[in-house]
């Protein structure tokens, strides 16, 4: 329970969970066609082993998707509910985490929760059916307090014992990027206590403090286990279009030497950074060419912090919690730096390093903490107003963000609509759009024709591999690929090549998420191609 203490913050702490939790519980509402929120719908009604042997490394994600549809259904929102679930929960774990190491800085609470509650990272996780993407979050947050209490203890043998039968389902249902928080928040936990505890100075001291950290090892044995039974390699490849910004041989700064290496690495950092604390509901900053703004004023931000931050550490103004803080964000950094410079770990996606976001959070609430020692004797009615602001704000935000989700997915429904009105006998879909047209346009799988992952993926001209298969070239045809906004390459490959085939784009129709067009035969004319209003 949150006690009534320093007037008004335990009640704006109250008013900021429940509008997170409010925005959380809209996800369901949502439908992005996401390849992968579809994929696990397919084959969902089957015997387990046959579906989960279709996804086989995806086992964890594909345990609750099976479970789900046994208790609730095969509607989409039954696939979300489970991480919005994860993400409702996440936010209460890190009040009792903050109310435990920082029992008297409600400020700091309200701070961190409402940085957490809106930030679009924590959504997004929330609102996607690869729930091991929303048990990441969750886990790397409880880790961070974890730390915490090793930054500066050794763990109990029960404790020990207890924190390490946790951890095999928490190792389980997390991706395997769990792995780089759970090494470096054990090494930045030592690393505080070598250096604030003069007993630490022996081997001995040492010896036991890493034997105590034993159950971290849970995290690698799982996740090797399960890198033996079903190996993958999809992290560290960077032949995605979706992923080859954040590895720095296909990110276009590797021409430049240990210049390029330091804007890749500047650059990601700041993108990381924008994911961390970028409203859910202002993307539209970024549509409208404000994006370098926004990066100048994230980096001056950030400046103005660590600068504050080291002059306290020099002048030993900074407490040991407040020291693990940064050394475990320092360290976090660098190690998911120097896997995308290395091509191991991709680095610019707070998707693949969410560990990130708390640290950043608290590092920010604890540097600047204008509204430290409020007065404690606030009246009732200025604690009133205020919270009813927040709240008041947060319902806002989760309205514009509710408005936000039907939007989408009337875009992405009306592109199926217009596809289904069209007399145009020959469809082409490509493969990413397979799952979601398999759940809401059968038909035009039945009657369609796949492409393959041709311009998806760069693999084979989409055109020579979709003709290939009529007898003669139709005078119409109509190609269903993903969203030029999600994939740009794709969308350019997909026209360039049905263009040089002698067919020239007529109209087309673009959702949030998925894209469709018309490609009309223009006989022997030499090819042309006329950008589509919009382009």
């Amino acid at each position: 329970m949150i006690e009534n203490r320093n007037g008004l913050w335990p009640w704006a702490v109250a008013a900021i969970l429940g509008v997170g939790v409010g925005a959380r519980l809209v996800q369901v509402t949502g439908d992005g066609f996401g390849y992968d929120d579809y994929a696990l719908m397919e084959g969902v009604d089957g015997p387990f082993g046959q579906y989960a042997r279709a996804g086989a490394y995806l086992l964890p994600t594909r345990l609750v998707c099976w479970l789900v549809y046994r208790l609730l259904g095969g509607e989409l929102w039954c696939f979300l509910l489970p991480a919005v679930l994860v993400g409702v929960g996440t936010l209460f774990v890190v009040r009792e985490g903050l109310a435990r190491h920082w029992p008297e800085r409600f400020e700091l609470h309200a701070v961190v929760l409402g940085l957490l509650a809106f930030s679009t990272h924590g959504l997004y996780v929330s609102g996607y059916a690869s729930v091991t993407y929303a048990v990441s979050f969750f886990v790397a947050c409880w880790l961070f307090f974890v730390f915490l209490t090793l930054a500066e203890r050794d763990f109990g043998r029960r404790e020990a014992v207890a924190h390490a039968l946790l951890f095999v389902p928490a190792a389980f249902f997390s991706n395997v990027t769990i792995l780089v928080p759970v090494g470096v928040g054990g090494a930045a936990a030592l690393a505080v206590r070598l250096v604030r505890e003069p007993g630490m100075r022996g081997v001995g001291p040492v010896v036991r403090a890493l034997a105590s950290m034993w159950p971290l090892a849970v995290f690698f044995v799982v996740h090797a286990a399960l890198w033996y039974a079903f190996p993958f390699a999809n992290l560290g490849h960077d032949a995605r279009p979706d992923m080859r910004a954040y590895f720095l041989a296909s990110s276009g700064f590797s021409d430049g030497g240990v210049l390029g290496v330091a804007r890749f690495v500047v650059h990601g950092g700041l993108i990381m950074i924008l994911q961390a604390f970028r409203q859910s509901v202002d993307g539209v900053l970024t549509m409208r060419g404000n994006l370098m703004m926004l990066k100048i004023l994230a980096g001056v931000c950030a400046g103005c912090v660590a600068v504050v931050a080291f002059s306290r550490l020099g002048d030993g103004r900074l407490s040991r919690r407040a020291l693990f803080v940064w050394a475990y964000l320092i360290l976090l950094f660098v190690v998911t730096a120097a896997g995308g410079v290395a091509g191991v770990f991709p680095y610019g996606n707070l998707r693949y390093a969410d560990a990130l976001l708390l640290p950043m959070c608290v590092a920010l609430a604890t540097t600047f903490s204008p509204v430290q020692r409020v007065q404690p004797d606030v009246s009732r009615s200025t604690a009133a107003v205020v919270c009813l602001a927040v709240a008041a704000f947060g319902v806002f935000l989760v309205f514009r963000n509710h408005d936000e989700l039907v939007r989408v997915r009337e875009s992405n429904h009306s592109v199926l609509t217009v596809v289904r009105k069209a007399d145009v006998p020959h469809i082409f879909y490509a493969a990413f759009q397979r799952p979601v047209l398999l759940a809401r346009a059968p038909e035009i799988v039945r009657d369609g024709v796949p492409m393959g992952w041709g311009a998806v993926y760069g693999q084979t001209a989409p055109a020579e591999a979709a003709l290939a298969v009529l007898d003669a070239l139709p005078p119409a045809v109509i190609v269903i690929a993903p969203s030029r906004h999600s994939f740009d390459t794709a969308y350019s490959a997909y026209a360039e090549a049905f263009a040089q085939r002698g067919y020239r784009l007529t109209k087309y129709k673009d959702g949030a998420n998925i894209w469709a067009a018309m490609f009309e035969w223009i006989g022997d004319e030499p090819p042309e191609w006329n950008a589509a209003p919009g382009r």
